[in-house]
């Protein structure tokens, strides 16, 4: 299976929207050749664009010390005292 399809400088001029959908959807660059020589490499942009924020942050956070205790003792707290 290639990795990189590769395309002759003739077919650019009448399938370029089809060549652009393929490289966004399979996000495989593709190789521009004119006469066995290949002239350019069209390669998708590095990060898709999200449909929605949901999950944006997924992964950027960190837990740092006790999440399970209170922050503060009980006792300080003066609703609890009463």
């Amino acid at each position: 299976m290639k990795q990189i399809e590769e395309i002759q400088l003739a077919d650019i001029e009448t399938n370029i929207h089809k060549v652009i959908e393929t490289v966004m959807h399979s996000r495989k660059p593709v190789v521009i050749f004119d006469k066995d020589a290949a002239l350019v490499r069209i390669v998708p942009v590095a990060q898709p664009r999200r449909s929605s924020w949901l999950g944006s942050m997924q992964g950027t956070g960190r837990i740092v010390g006790d999440i399970l205790s209170p922050a503060e003792d009980t006792d300080s707290w003066e609703a609890l005292s009463e």
